[in-house]
């Protein structure tokens, strides 16, 4: 059988600094043509269960291979939205694939671009706090 046809390995996300079991995890994927990181035009997006603090292993099992950025938060009051500050400041714990650490503004999809293949289907992403 060739590769192509063959199913993917689930992309494995290594959540750490995780320092409540309060709420969820949101991930939003995107590709080159979604506004990210808005989470309201992403290709796909995930919620999974905090059952320990520490760090938390996500497995995502329905993704083609390809290029993608990553945005994810602790969704702490499960309101389905990153909550932010009156200046636009996260209030919520949250990522960006690549570990991209934002100063003032949201990073483009090139600074936490990265390519999913059979030989990269694992990541490490730490929650940060503002």
């Amino acid at each position: 059988m060739s590769s192509s046809l063959t199913k993917p390995k689930p992309l494995m996300i290594n959540i750490t600094n995780v320092k409540t079991t309060t709420g969820n995890v949101r991930v939003g994927i995107y590709k080159k043509n979604n506004d990210f990181p808005n989470e309201k035009d992403t290709y796909q997006n995930k919620v999974y269960t905090i059952n320990k603090t520490g760090s938390i292993l996500i497995k995502i099992e329905d993704l083609p291979y390809g290029e993608y950025a990553i945005g994810i938060y602790q969704d702490e009051n499960k309101n389905a939205t990153l909550d932010k500050n009156f200046v636009g400041a996260p209030k919520e714990p949250f990522a960006f694939s690549n570990n991209v650490k934002p100063l003032f503004t949201a990073p483009d999809f090139e600074e936490c671009r990265f390519r999913y293949a059979e030989n990269n289907t694992t990541m490490s992403l730490r929650l940060l706090n503002y």
